[in-house]
């Protein structure tokens, strides 16, 4: 009867201090930032691709960052995360070094930028399954602070909002370490130009390749001729 007892207090015990671990579980960096985890059916997030085009640098196996062309005072993370499933997420950052933000970033920059990356993601298909009317929905209820596990936005029932106002909650049991980056190692993703080059670009590149080869040859051919 004792086992139960203490077996029943344990338990009520865990129960009361899983809140207070998950809240304490809030960093500085959190508090500089606004994640989104694309847990909408249907949603792909291939960043990748942003490695091997030289626009990101991974910082571990499941995240890679650039610095925003937008902004180059924001990092834009990009990366894994479980949620009862495997699904992308982005994370607007603002950089901190020894405890510190190294720039004032205000709430409405950082919101412009989230928007203005997710919308770039779309056109460059390294984001799919999520519309612009999704990015709209989540910018507008976007606030500095949104990140971290608690109250990073979540898709539910058509709609996004943080992590701790859904069903789909659960409290952590344990802080998961933070990334930790080099801000002088992170690119600047640039805001303008072609993000991938396209297919009309690459044959034409081909042909012209081709032309000068051809001319080349030629003159060769008649400069033997002429000897």
């Amino acid at each position: 009867m004792m086992r139960y007892k203490e077996l029943y207090v344990s338990i009520s015990i865990l129960l009361i201090l899983l809140p207070i671990v998950s809240a304490s579980c809030v960093t500085l960096e959190d508090l500089a930032a606004i994640e989104v985890v694309f847990n909408k059916p249907g949603a792909v997030l291939g960043y990748s691709r942003l490695v091997e085009a030289g626009y990101a640098v991974r910082l571990s196996s499941q995240e890679v960052a650039y610095r925003s062309g937008y902004d180059a005072r924001i990092v834009v993370i990009l990366g894994d995360t479980y949620l009862g499933g495997k699904y992308g997420y982005i994370r607007i950052q603002v950089p901190f070094a020894n405890g510190k933000a190294l720039y004032n970033v205000s709430e409405v920059e950082a919101r412009r930028v989230l928007q203005k990356e997710a919308e770039r993601l779309l056109e460059m298909g390294v984001l799919r399954g999520v519309s612009r009317e999704d990015v709209d929905a989540i910018v507008s209820c976007a606030r500095l602070g949104y990140a971290g596990w608690d109250t990073r936005l979540v898709y539910e029932d058509g709609s996004w909002k943080p992590f701790n106002q859904t069903r789909l909650y659960r409290p952590l049991s344990a802080c998961t370490v933070p990334l930790t980056f080099n801000l002088e190692d992170v690119p600047v993703f640039p805001a303008e130009g072609e993000s991938f080059p396209s297919t009309v670009l690459v044959v034409a590149v081909a042909l012209a390749c081709l032309l000068l080869a051809g001319f080349l040859l030629y003159r060769q051919r008649r400069a033997s001729k002429t000897a």
